[in-house]
């Protein structure tokens, strides 16, 4: 399981509960130096978690795999428990203790374009480690579910040479920030330019692989809508047209 969150992308976090709560179970803590023991305080938080592998690690904070490749699933519960003796005092003895809570994994898969569907029945388990088969091309989403809360892994499958998104999707960020709503391609260069929503004009020099901002501190920078056009005559001229 070490091996599989040392290489994990797709990891979701969630903080479902932190509470001070009194009386820790016997022996945690410490007198503090003499202080005379007391009701120690602890902080309880639960942590579900999903992490998948392996990875080519190109489209993070998602997974990446070819089609039909073995994906093995690490899923996480525990309720993690830290007391204190003296919150805030010189002589605050910290311990930390972990609970194993029960949970199940799910799994679903989607294809580009399509609706998701349920597909936990394909999951097979090899000492309690589960794992898929990215049989098709598309979206597969294996989530950690427990009484308390729920993290997924998105986990995209493709063929070789297959066009993926490698984000941003707007996750991180409202407004749809990261959709591409156009490409163009220069007649006379290698030139490739990419209009995107509230990021700009990128252009790119080499087939796509890297791609530099064009239009940074510029009025475009509130958003770009479709490359129209690009001019015959001049060799990297560009008309752009602009959502302001």
């Amino acid at each position: 399981m070490a091996e599989g969150l040392r290489h994990h992308l797709a990891t979701t976090y969630i903080l479902l509960l932190a509470a001070l709560v009194s009386g820790c179970s016997p022996g945690v803590g410490g007198t503090g130096g003499g202080k005379p023991p007391g009701k120690p305080i602890c902080l309880k938080q639960i942590d579900v978690l999903m992490s998948a592998y392996p990875d080519t690690r190109q489209i993070a904070p998602d997974v990446l795999v070819q089609t039909g490749t073995t994906v093995q699933l690490y899923p996480t519960a525990v309720n993690l428990i830290i007391c204190h003796t003296d919150p805030g005092g010189r002589n605050d003895d910290v311990t930390e203790d972990s609970i194993d809570l029960p949970y199940t994994v799910e799994l679903s898969f989607r294809t580009r374009g399509g609706l998701a569907s349920n597909i936990s029945s394909q999951l097979s388990s090899s000492e309690g480690q589960p794992s898929f088969v990215a049989k098709q091309r598309g979206t597969y989403v294996a989530t950690t579910v427990t009484r308390r809360g729920r993290a997924s892994a998105i986990i995209e499958a493709a063929d070789p040479f297959e066009w993926i998104s490698i984000g941003p999707d707007g996750r991180s960020s409202p407004g749809n920030i990261g959709r591409v709503n156009d490409l163009a391609f220069d007649p006379k260069s290698s030139a490739m330019y990419a209009a995107t929503v509230r990021g700009g004009v990128y252009r790119s020099d080499d087939g796509g692989d890297r791609w530099y901002p064009m239009s940074d501190h510029k009025v475009v920078d509130t958003g770009t809508g479709a490359i129209r056009a690009l001019t015959p005559k001049e060799v990297g001229e560009l008309y752009a047209a602009v959502d302001l």
